[in-house]
């Protein structure tokens, strides 16, 4: 009759690291996800005009950015981190970290977990 341990399989133990290595990861990720959905949330308008057919016609082969009526303009990367810490504090980085984290993490510990399991 087997004798029933208290310590975890050798796997589990690797998921540990895996798990803490997840939470800075999702953090980090977190901050720069804020900065690009910034960046990324304006309006691609080409210069568009119309022929005889009714078929477009690209007037201006460059795409113009134009933000919102009311969005905050950025310039750089650096530039949108400035505006959104002065705008919106420290907290508009942070929006949403928590299940983020928690998700993340997980998932590293899950990963590792499995990838010890198979290879053995």
């Amino acid at each position: 009759m087997k004798k029933l341990t208290s310590t975890p399989p050798p796997e589990f133990r690797h998921s540990v690291p895996g798990v803490l290595a997840g939470v800075p990861a999702s953090s980090i990720a977190k901050t720069a996800n804020a900065i690009k959905t910034r960046l990324a949330g304006y309006i691609l308008k080409a210069s568009v005009r119309r022929n005889f057919l009714n078929y477009a016609l690209l007037d201006d082969f460059r795409l113009q950015i134009v933000p919102k009526l009311g969005q905050t303009v950025y310039n750089r990367i650096i530039d949108c981190a400035r505006k959104i810490y002065l705008e919106e504090s420290l907290g508009a980085f942070c929006k949403g970290i928590g299940p983020r984290i928690l998700r993340s993490a997980l998932q590293f510990g899950i990963t590792i977990f499995m990838y010890e399991l198979l290879q053995r």
